[in-house]
């Protein structure tokens, strides 16, 4: 019998193994939020729309907005699939890197993961789990 160990860090166990997007595109009938996001290396703090879906798995930060906020992330070491609802693979592709930041909406505050991929429109999406 082969014994394989597992060498991702104990920090990216955690993460599920596979995500589902339900909707990058805006709507006047979902959910949107104004949120505070907190970097956690530099402490700035950045005002930002972001869309509730209840069907989505995680939470998702656009690409190109972590990239011009410069804000720090984290290559994984396995990508993670991300499917929409149907069970076809998304278009933007497995998710390669994630950005540690506070999550601030009213009194709640939570540090929160973010998995990084192409949202188009959305700059944030707030998944079931954040629910």
């Amino acid at each position: 019998m082969e014994i394989t160990w597992n060498r991702r860090p104990k920090w990216e166990r955690q993460l599920p193994s596979k995500l589902v997007i339900a909707s990058a595109e805006d709507s006047s009938t979902s959910l949107k939020l104004k949120v505070e996001l907190d970097t956690t290396d530099t402490g700035e703090v950045k005002s930002v729309n972001s869309f509730v879906d209840g069907r989505a798995t995680g939470e998702f930060i656009d690409c190109h907005y972590a990239k011009s906020n410069r804000l720090h992330t984290r290559k994984l070491s396995e990508p993670i699939p991300v499917y929409n609802p149907d069970g076809t693979l998304n278009e933007a592709g497995s998710i390669t890197e994630v950005v540690d930041l506070i999550l601030r909406y009213w009194n709640h505050l939570e540090r929160t993961l973010f998995t990084v991929t192409g949202l188009g429109k959305q700059k944030l999406i707030l998944g079931h789990s954040w629910l």
